[in-house]
């Protein structure tokens, strides 16, 4: 577990004070940055030989403020990634890794900048292309970046047969997230996330060879090794390729769903059928779910991408797109080294994200509960415990027949049994809480999902389901392609039953 750094000094917006606000929980999220890039545009090329990215990203920026912009900050989370894998992937990656900056301008024209305490965060100097109030500018970034060897989201892995896997995420930059009157920006964060930006549209040529299969946030089209990508309403772009891949297609109530999967380390096929059985299954049960319980999912595609992360690690969330750990599937010799239900909570769990982080943002370092608690509680309370084909599926697979009825009774005998002596103890559990406040003695998993979950699962109880998801529907209706806060979270919950033992559970969860 890597450390979080300390928070590195902000820029300035017209005669902003140099803040951040990573220990703030109190920031108000819910309306759009002042100062926002709205579009970006994309040329990237993957050289699959060297291992390295080189992009131009252009951002459409404008500032809604009422003051002139004369800085921005502009964020490559790729510096703090590499710097954290060359110091505990010394074996996999190598010391001259590195991201490098080769020059920021607008109209053409090259602009000054410098890098922040964290040389992630590089503030830009508009100089004579400072913005008034209502103006906005086209800030091209070109930089080119090292692709680790690392079984991540950021990262290249070697496959059977002389196959490789890129995975590029966190390799984008950026503009800060600007709100309050300061650049809200974070150090690189390894065991979590750092991201904290509104939504915006992206249009990118890739490139890559033409043997790879790329699947992307967004929708996507490759002829002849260029594949053009189309987003809208996205907080960041991730895309996965592969020479190894293999695609399966669906259409589950007008959303779009591909499956992009590997045929398997040792040709074992019948494990990778499963894997896609159980993968379609829990997606369609997932999104049917959520769109009931919470609200209509936000995109028009699904991507489900497996990925190999080793092990004790589920996935990761993307707009739109899921990285699915399919570690054991890929490697099995025998059905007993395979995890279906381990590979069920994954997909699940990364699918729920699409409601909670995906459509309403939220702050993930400085609140990172608010999408990891929900969706915890979505996982394992909502989805897993639930009378489904799915869960029928994989008990049958995993030889487990009525497992799922007894989860459910003890879950729900142990949650009340826990509720009612905190209640009782007083003892608080606070989830809003920064990553680098976390007590350096716990687990870092412990407070955004554990607490997060268990917080969701007495509201729950307390209210009763249709409450709770009333709420829920309140919750997302109103903040979805927004970012919100744990104050606006309360909000929601306290508009639909504000008793006194759901404002005592409040007190027990909430600084």
């Amino acid at each position: 577990m890597a450390a979080a750094a300390s928070i590195s000094e902000g820029g300035t917006a017209a005669s902003t004070s140099e803040r951040t606000a990573t220990d703030s929980a109190s920031t108000i999220a819910s309306t759009d940055p002042l100062i926002k890039a709205d579009h970006y545009t994309i040329d990237a090329s993957l050289n699959t030989k060297k291992h390295q990215l080189t992009e131009s990203v252009t951002m459409h920026v404008v500032n809604n403020t009422d003051g002139e912009v004369s800085r921005l900050c502009i964020v490559n989370t790729a510096y703090g990634y590499l710097k954290y894998d060359r110091k505990y992937y010394k074996f996999d990656v190598k010391k001259n890794a590195k991201t490098s900056i080769r020059g920021i301008s607008a109209g053409g024209k090259a602009l000054s900048y410098k890098p922040g305490k964290d040389p992630s965060d590089l503030f830009v100097d508009l100089g004579d292309s400072r913005l008034a109030p209502g103006q906005s500018i086209d800030v091209t970034v070109k930089v080119t970046t090292s692709v680790p060897k690392r079984e991540d989201r950021f990262g290249y892995t070697r496959l059977a047969g002389g196959k490789t896997l890129y995975n590029l995420s966190f390799c984008f930059p950026y503009l800060s997230d600007y709100r309050g009157g300061k650049w809200n920006y974070h150090p690189y964060y390894d065991d979590g996330e750092n991201r904290n930006s509104a939504v915006s549209d992206y249009d990118i040529t890739f490139r890559a060879p033409k043997s790879y299969t790329v699947a992307a946030v967004g929708k996507s089209s490759t002829e002849d090794g260029i594949t053009k990508i189309h987003a809208a309403n996205v907080r960041e772009m991730a895309i996965c390729a592969s020479d190894a891949y293999k695609k399966q297609s669906w259409t589950f109530n007008g959303t779009r769903v591909n499956n992009y999967y590997f045929p398997g380390r040792y040709k074992k096929s019948k494990y990778m059928k499963l894997y896609n059985k159980v993968c379609k299954s829990v997606a369609n049960e997932s999104l049917d779910l959520y769109t009931k319980n919470i609200g209509p999912y936000a995109y028009d595609e699904l991507d489900l991408v497996e990925c190999l992360f080793g092990f004790g690690f589920g996935g990761m969330e993307y707009p739109g797109l899921a990285m699915i750990n399919g570690n054991l599937e890929y490697y099995a010799k025998k059905q007993s080294q395979c995890n279906f239900d381990s590979l069920r909570s994954n997909v699940t769990h990364e699918i729920a994200h699409q409601w909670f982080y995906a459509a309403v943002g939220s702050d993930e370092y400085a609140e990172a509960w608010l999408d990891e608690g929900p969706v915890s509680f979505l996982e394992t309370v909502e989805f897993k415990l639930a009378d489904s084909s799915s869960s029928a599926l994989v008990d049958k697979i995993e030889k487990t027949p009525g497992k799922t009825a007894r989860l459910r009774k003890e879950y729900f005998t142990d949650i009340r049994k826990e509720m009612k002596k905190q209640l009782k103890s007083g003892k608080k559990t606070y989830v809003n809480v920064p990553v680098n406040k976390y007590p350096k003695d716990q687990v870092t998993s412990l407070i955004p999902y554990d607490y997060g979950c268990r917080f969701m699962g007495y509201l729950y109880l307390a209210m009763g389901a249709d409450a709770f998801h009333s709420a829920l529907h309140d919750y997302y209706e109103t903040y979805s392609m927004k970012q919100a806060t744990t104050e606006d979270f309360v909000n929601v919950i306290r508009r639909h039953d504000n008793a006194e033992k759901v404002n005592a559970i409040i007190k027990l969860f909430v600084k």
